[in-house]
């Protein structure tokens, strides 16, 4: 069974950034050009662009289905990992595992739902996503352009990637 927690249809993010206008449209139409991208999925943000959270994060939905996904699946999975030993504990653990189940029943269950939450937490919130957001958002107060491609999968991160690190001042990439 294969489940996947992040719901987003572009997990993939690249951002190349640029000195100039020139060389940001230069770059795009080399993306449109390559066959392997869409306009939908490259965003460029100018100089203190007032759209900037949006164009490097435009999946909300696909956003809002990763929090609710991750922390159903996680706190689930906590939850019966904590019934699990708590059933281990109450059949062959300690004296008071055994004649409180129902007590330790719930606080295992209660901590392994909680871990669950936290990892789901730890995962809805992106950190990977942090350096390309950090370069993106300095690039603009800097009177910088800069290109974000939206990608599936590591394939077309590479692809971007590839074509835009001859252009770039630099690049920051996540998947």
């Amino acid at each position: 069974m294969d489940v996947n927690l992040i719901d987003e249809a572009h997990p993939g993010k690249i951002a190349a950034v640029f000195n100039n206008e020139t060389d940001a449209r230069a770059a795009e139409k080399a993306l449109l050009q390559s066959g392997f991208f869409s306009q939908d999925v490259i965003n460029i943000i100018q100089p203190n662009d007032a759209n900037l959270s949006h164009k490097i994060e435009p999946d909300s939905p696909g956003i809002a289905g990763t929090i609710l996904k991750s922390h159903g699946v996680l706190g689930v999975v906590g939850l019966l990992a904590g019934l699990i030993l708590a059933s281990i504990l109450i059949t062959a653990g300690p004296t008071f595992t055994e004649s409180n189940p129902g007590a330790t029943y719930f606080a295992l269950g209660f901590v392994g739902l909680m871990i669950g939450m936290m990892i789901a937490g730890a995962i809805s919130l992106r950190p990977d996503h942090d350096p390309l957001i950090t370069e993106t958002v300095e690039a603009s107060a800097d009177n910088k352009w800069t290109i974000v491609v939206q990608a599936e999968n590591r394939d077309g991160v590479n692809q971007a990637k590839q074509i835009l690190s001859s252009r770039a001042v630099s690049i920051t990439e996540t998947i």
